[in-house]
């Protein structure tokens, strides 16, 4: 059994959205740490726990980091190995005997373990950088309860795009509170309230990623993700391959509406002003503000662009 904090390193539900924060009592659980290779390993200890980590290593374990920030374990609780499989034993234990756990971390100057995401989860964009799309979706997650799911793209691109999608009960509310008729995803994703909400929050979670790191175009798909289906499993983690496979037009159309070269100006401005009836784009230029728009085809569900 593992357990990762935070949800979103393993591509499934939302993180804590007090990261960073100092808490000496709690009434939950404290988060901890662990996988069947080497049982647990970090918990947060009572009277110092700190949200948005798995806590600290347990007495005998001992962590480090790779060059590849991959969270390597090694202590009396590591396994033997694999039964009858001894490939794949060297594969996960080094000679000097230490796990390669599969999961992207970072290790703060007190001892806490926060985990950013799987190492073969990892965006290679077309520079070579790699980047974890677990840390992008986390902070777009954290920024807004209207989004239930964050999808990071861009293995192979020159810059990031995400795919969004709402969540059903945190958007009847907002529907209800904002006059908006229906609570059907097709007409939440493709109100301006909605879009300006969900732009607001990518804007937020840019200010808070590194340039590499930031979402230039989003969309948010028409639609909500139920466990079991197409997108997610049961447990709520992210079909990655299935995502990208089903709506590999729409993520063609996020790249393509951004390589457009014509000029975007804000409303009011020298020059401001739409073309025809069918815009579904909002454009935030430099504030997390939706600004002015952009022709698209209806056949794609709401895109975003986010520039500097």
């Amino acid at each position: 059994m593992t357990q990762r904090q935070p949800k979103e390193g393993s591509e499934s539900g939302k993180p804590s959205k007090l990261p960073g924060r100092h808490r000496g009592d709690c009434d939950f659980p404290p988060e901890g740490w662990g996988m069947s290779e080497c049982l647990i390993a970090t918990i947060n200890p009572p009277g110092a726990i700190r949200l948005g980590t798995v806590g600290k290593p347990l007495p005998g374990v001992q962590l480090t980091l790779a060059s590849d920030g991959e969270l390597l374990m090694r202590g009396p609780t590591v396994m033997k190995g694999y039964r009858n499989n001894p490939a794949k034993t060297a594969e996960a234990i080094d000679p000097g005997g230490w796990l390669r756990t599969g999961d992207l971390a970072t290790i703060d100057s007190d001892g806490y373990v926060t985990i950013t995401g799987r190492k073969k989860e990892l965006i290679i964009n077309s520079a070579g950088k790699n980047i974890s799309p677990a840390n992008i979706q986390s902070a777009v997650l954290a920024a807004s309860p209207l989004i239930a799911h964050v999808v990071a793209i861009g293995d192979r691109r020159p810059y990031i795009t995400a795919l969004a999608v709402l969540d059903p009960d945190t958007t009847a509310l907002f529907a209800a509170q904002h006059a908006i008729p229906g609570p059907a995803p097709a007409v939440l994703a493709a109100h301006p309230a909605v879009r300006e909400a969900v732009a607001a929050a990518v804007g937020t979670a840019n200010g808070r990623l590194s340039r590499v790191e930031q979402i230039k175009q989003f969309a948010i798909l028409p639609v909500f993700w139920e466990p079991g289906g197409d997108e997610i499993t049961p447990t709520m983690k992210l079909k990655r391959q299935a995502i990208t496979a089903k709506y590999a037009d729409t993520i063609e159309s996020l790249y393509a509406a951004a390589g457009q070269p014509e000029r975007i100006d804000r409303p009011g401005s020298a020059g401001a002003g739409v073309e025809g009836a069918d815009l579904t784009t909002a454009e935030i230029a430099g504030h997390p503000q939706a600004e002015s728009s952009r022709l698209l085809p209806r056949s794609h569900p709401p895109l975003f662009t986010i520039r500097r």
